[in-house]
């Protein structure tokens, strides 16, 4: 037999750089690890590395896709309601009688006004003599209690004034009953002293002893404790009451004390 020399060799490939156009081309086919051919370049991938998801393109650095700007929201607007000829007639109507209302008690607020300036506080009483100046007087009252001029209020205005709100506490209004018993506790504590002193000093004088002035102020205190009593027998017992809940005992306790 023939003798054999060494076996051919085979030629080496070209060495050369990691993914130079020698070894590596996009258009060359890659077999994977399972040995299926897949593309080198996929249509999703581009040079930039320009990725379609939004946690893809925050991982590379690149803003996620803006949303859609939404469109306001249109409110309904409410449309005014129809005024007719009759209804316009009708407030026109009650415009006179409205006027005349309030026209007297402007005029009724200046008189009380000048009798305060004059210091004659017994006269308030000729001059709010109808139902409707109620609201004139808690107009004054609330003035008086507000800006604490019931320092200046002596016994006989006391006296004139208990009356007053004894009827206001019978008014259908709870503005006007919770103005009453607002003053009437402001004039208990201004006097309820005066009144028990006097009535207890003057239960010791003999009857023979002459004291006009005395028996003057006597007069006047047992007035007011008068007035207090038929008041106690007045406070609503309503949810308004409540709110004076405390005046109750105190009211009672100066009644029963003198």
């Amino acid at each position: 037999p023939p003798a054999r020399g060494p076996p051919a060799r085979l030629p080496e490939p070209a060495r050369g750089r990691v993914g130079s156009s020698s070894e590596f081309h996009p258009s060359s086919p890659m077999v994977s690890l399972g040995g299926t051919p897949q593309s080198a370049a996929t249509p999703s991938a581009s040079p930039g590395f320009a990725c379609a998801s939004p946690s893809a393109a925050a991982a590379f650095g690149e803003p996620p896709p803006l949303a859609p700007a939404q469109a306001p929201v249109a409110t309904p607007q409410r449309r005014a309601p129809e005024v007719n000829s009759q209804q316009i007639a009708q407030l026109s109507g009650q415009h006179t009688q409205m006027m005349g209302v309030l026209q007297r008690r402007l005029d009724q607020m200046q008189r009380l006004k000048d009798l305060w300036a004059r210091g004659d506080i017994a006269s308030i009483s000729s001059i709010l003599n109808m139902p409707q100046d109620h609201a004139v007087f808690c107009d004054f009252a609330r003035a008086v209690v507000q800006q604490r001029l019931d320092s200046v209020l002596n016994l006989d205005a006391c006296l004139v004034l208990l009356p007053i709100l004894r009827d206001l506490l019978s008014s259908k209004y709870d503005d006007f009953v919770a103005t009453a018993l607002q003053f009437i506790e402001v004039l208990l504590q201004n006097f309820s002293g005066l009144i028990a002193d006097t009535r207890k000093s003057c239960s010791n004088i003999p009857e023979r002893q002459l004291d006009l002035p005395r028996e003057d102020r006597l007069r006047k205190c047992n007035a007011c404790h008068d007035h207090f009593r038929e008041i106690h027998k007045l406070l609503p017992e309503s949810q308004l009451g409540s709110r004076f809940a405390g005046f109750k005992p105190t009211l009672q306790a100066f009644l029963t004390g003198c």
